[in-house]
């Protein structure tokens, strides 16, 4: 169990269960909380517990870089694109989670957690990409396709630029 593979493999297999988790949370058993009653479903504690272990593990690898000044630190850690999803998907998930435990009934303060946390469900899911950027088969075609959009970036403006001009002149 200490081998790199094994442990990737714990890893994503640990992911994906929270990723169906935190889908089926939102989907079948997102409920507001009543005064009388609880109604958090073990499936969204369990979410809970593993997004906050994810942000400490996460503050871990921030704090545990080899950059001695904070700046350095800030500058390696956020220089991945990946690493500012994360941060967004966590602050998204406590704005979500705060907002979902001050409503009462269903108001307006529990749509607003609702929709933050499905925003959150889906940077979460394209989180999840950094699995195939390992992939000795998919990783490869996705920096190419990356790298592919990012030449490709001039041309679509220059022919958004084009089609802009002749609209209006066509007016």
């Amino acid at each position: 169990h200490q081998s790199l593979h094994i442990k990737f493999t714990y890893h994503h297999i640990q992911y994906t269960v929270f990723l169906f988790l935190f889908s089926y949370v939102l989907l079948f058993s997102f409920e507001p909380i009543y005064d009388d009653k609880s109604s958090i479903h073990p499936a969204e504690i369990y979410v809970i517990l593993s997004v906050t272990c994810m942000l400490i593990e996460e503050i871990r690898i921030f704090f545990s870089q080899d950059s001695l000044s904070l700046m350095g630190k800030c500058y390696n850690y956020f220089g991945y694109f990946f690493k500012q999803l994360c941060l967004i998907s966590f602050i998204l998930f406590y704005i979500g989670l705060i907002l979902r435990f001050k409503a009462n009934g269903y108001s307006e303060t529990f749509q607003a957690a609702r929709v933050f946390l499905g925003y959150d469900l889906w940077l979460w899911w394209m989180r999840s990409l950094t699995f195939i950027t390992v992939s000795p088969f998919l990783g490869p075609h996705l920096v190419s396709i990356g790298k592919m959009l990012k030449n490709l970036a001039f041309f679509a403006i220059f022919i958004a630029v084009m089609m802009t001009a002749y609209g209006g002149g066509s007016r």
